[in-house]
């Protein structure tokens, strides 16, 4: 034991001691993996769901519609319905206008935030179909429009 100059009580009581802590290659791995997850996560689910990898992916989404899909074919490439871990937006349209036989739908990817006059934050999908089949398409967000479908009829 060691005494300090002016401590009448040291040579009664032990020094306290911290314990030691030994990580070995695997501890530290768990260690730099569950980190690394952990701001993964955060980076993509901040803003709110769907994460927003699915936000990343409507501009390469609407680009593979074509004029004369049927709404079926169209949902199934956006996603609409279907849940965001599996490939889709998350949401069912949350807003259908018909008029005769063309209608008009609107699907928000993540809701809940107001960003921009009265809207919400992420984006907008609009569809614009005429007798069950889609005349045109379009995403937007805060700056404006993002992408619009091509008009020209895909290439076989």
């Amino acid at each position: 034991m060691t005494t300090r100059p002016g401590d009448s009580d040291a040579a009664a009581r032990p020094r306290a001691r911290l314990p030691r802590v030994r990580f070995g290659v695997r501890a530290m791995l768990l260690v730099v993996a569950a980190s690394a997850l952990a701001t993964l996560a955060y980076v993509e689910f901040k803003d709110g769901m769907p994460p927003r990898f699915v936000y990343r992916d409507m501009p390469a989404r609407i680009d593979q519609l074509r004029p004369g899909m049927t709404r079926a074919s169209a949902g199934e490439i956006l996603g609409i319905g279907r849940p965001w871990y599996r490939g889709g937006l998350g949401e069912a349209p949350s807003l259908i206008v018909g008029i005769g036989v063309t209608s008009f739908e609107t699907c928000y990817i993540r809701p809940g935030k107001t960003a921009f006059a009265g809207g919400p934050s992420g984006g907008v999908v609009h569809l614009n179909f005429g007798s069950d089949r889609l005349q045109s398409a379009r995403f937007v967000d805060e700056s404006g429009a993002v992408a619009e479908m091509p008009m020209t009829p895909k290439p076989r």
